[in-house]
């Protein structure tokens, strides 16, 4: 649900690899967990199901997983609602060179692994990556 937190995770790993975010306009409701498995078999479509928000690390990544009934079935796409002219399915491409830059200016705005990942490991793999930075920008001196 927050495009800062997708575009995060399109460039925090595979440095030497493009990256994508995907922007997908539901058509149908999000669902929740009152859904179960049997109601679900009667749906067609892609939905969104928002997970209840019982850790941290699930209210920090704003996170939406798609379920798709019928898993074999294609995305539909067609015109979006909000965006005449736009499809409601877009794929934002995301050249390899520029993914450390994007990843320090989401660091400007909170977007980091301490934040996204609020937990010793996620804390632990931030200061490393950190401290790793302000050596190498040492030794360039």
């Amino acid at each position: 649900m927050n495009p800062l937190v997708a575009c995060y995770f399109a460039c925090s790993d595979h440095a030497d690899k493009d990256g994508a975010v995907w922007m997908y306009e539901m058509c149908g409701a999000i669902l929740t967990d009152e859904n179960t498995r049997d109601s679900l078999k009667e749906r067609t479509g892609v939905f969104g199901y928002l997970p209840k928000a019982i850790f941290p690390r699930i209210i920090n990544q704003r996170g939406v997983f798609t379920v798709h009934c019928d898993a074999a079935h294609p995305i539909d796409v067609m015109e979006s609602r909000l965006t005449k002219g736009w499809p409601n399915l877009f794929r934002l491409e995301i050249p390899a060179a520029l993914k450390a830059d994007i990843v320090a200016h989401l660091g400007d705005y909170g977007i980091d692994r301490s934040y996204l990942f609020p937990d010793l490991d996620g804390l632990s793999v931030h200061v490393n990556a950190a401290t790793s930075q302000i050596r190498k920008r040492h030794a360039e001196k």
